[in-house]
This record gives C-alpha cells, structure tokens and sequence, in this order.
C-alpha cells in the first residue's frame, strides 16, 4: 500500500507505542526517526537477500582494452551505473547487430582467481570471464578483437529514501511488513520502548523478513560459488555461510 515517508514513520511509533493512534510526531520525533530510516536503507544496500530489484546494464566493449570503468568517480565511465557491491550474472553479446542477440554466460572470478591468471591480456572473440575491482573497475577475459560486442551486468538496485518524508513509497508483496517491523524495531532503542514490546516487534520483524527473504535464497543459493581456499573436502553451503557473502 503506497505511504508517504511520514506515514511509515509514523505507523512505525504507533507500533512500539511511542505514540496513540491518530496521533503524529512531533518535529523532533520526525527529526530523530527519519535518521534511524536513513541508517537503516544505507545498511540494506550491503544485505543482498533484502533486495527486490536488479539492473540490466549493457555496455560496449573495443578491440583492444582489457579495462572498463564503472560509476562515479570516472568522469566518462562505460558503464554509468552507481558502483554495486557486486555483479550477478554477467552476459557476453557477441553481435550486438544481430535481429536476435544472444547473450552467453560471463564467469565472475574472484581475488584468488584472477591472480592465479598468468596472461590477463589474452586476445580473442569471446569473452567468458570477467573480474570486477570495486575501487577500481572491469577487466575482461579475454579482451574483444571484434566490434559491436557487449557486454551486460546485472546489478542489485538498492532501496533507497527517506530524504525526504513526503516521497511516497510503494513496496512490492511482503516488504511493506519487512520495513514496517524493521523500522519499528531500529526505533525501540532510541525511544526507550519497554522490553517485551521490544521482543514481541522482533519476533514480527524475523518473521516478516523470512518471507521476503525465502524467494531469493532459492533464486541465488544454486549459483554460489565456492572460494577456492577452501579445503576440498568441504562440498556442503549452509545458508549462515551463504549469508555472509562469499562473492
């Protein structure tokens, strides 16, 4: 159900009792909750399991460079996207002048794997493998000796808001109760709630994000990749593992 910033802010107090029904906050309850909102939005974009939207970014690749740049701070950046925390999956388009393009899967290495590659400038057609430095950018392998190639990312788009309490919010199915207990819960501390609405609001915010968050283990969990320091006897993920983020 579409509510404005305010309006969630809001029903959040009520919840934990910090205010009656009917009534609203005062400016500096306002003021105070909508910094917990913010904190709460920023420390979700690094919660992968949490987010609903990902973003279909193509670029072009050259013949020749091995190096891509990604988001600010590159001031012409090929692929002008705010810089993810991580890529998944990415996509190789061969002819991009085809009437039906088709993408190939791109293998996203990790630390270990792109230093174990001795030639990192190997010339070819196809590219089916990549490495992506956060502070730094893309690297491609091979490198393209052909043009109209692309090559395609798909990002998490992270939630973001509250600056500003009249934008109206609109979540997909599930996620309304998820940040409705969430934020509720992140206001219990600030506003001296009593402890046993503090754990009942926690009991109800570990539910709601279950069920949001159950989907997207069943559509991620299958591509994890498993670090290549780890023992080769350990053929097992268990989902503590899988949260912490092995990407």
């Amino acid at each position: 159900m579409p509510a404005t910033g305010l309006q969630l802010l809001t029903r959040a107090l009520q919840e934990v009792g910090v205010l009656a029904g009917g009534e609203v906050p005062s400016g500096q309850e306002q003021s105070d909750a909508q910094v917990i909102a913010q904190r709460i939005v920023d420390s979700m974009g690094a919660e992968r399991l949490a987010m609903f939207e990902r973003l279909r970014t193509v670029g072009t690749l050259v013949s020749g460079p091995r190096d891509y740049s990604i988001g600010p701070p590159a001031p012409a950046p090929e692929f002008p996207i705010t810089r993810p925390r991580w890529i998944d999956p990415a996509t190789f388009i061969q002819d991009s002048t085809a009437s039906d393009p088709i993408e190939t899967p791109v293998e996203i290495l990790t630390d270990e794997r792109w230093a174990a590659l001795r030639q990192k400038t190997f010339d070819g057609g196809i590219v089916t493998a990549m490495y992506y430095d956060r502070p730094g950018g893309i690297s491609i392998y091979p490198t393209v000796n052909i043009g109209n190639t692309r090559l395609v990312l798909y990002t998490p788009l992270a939630v973001t808001g509250f600056s500003s309490l009249a934008t109206i919010y609109t979540f997909p199915p599930g996620y309304d109760e998820a940040w409705h207990f969430e934020l509720a819960y992140q206001l219990c501390g600030p506003f001296a709630v009593p402890p046993e609405i503090r754990q009942r609001v926690k009991e109800q915010r570990t539910e709601a994000w279950a069920r949001v968050k159950r989907p997207n283990v069943a559509a991620t969990v299958g591509e994890l990749r498993m670090p290549g320091a780890l023992h080769a006897e350990r053929v097992t993920t268990s989902l503590t593992d899988f949260n912490r983020g092995w990407r």
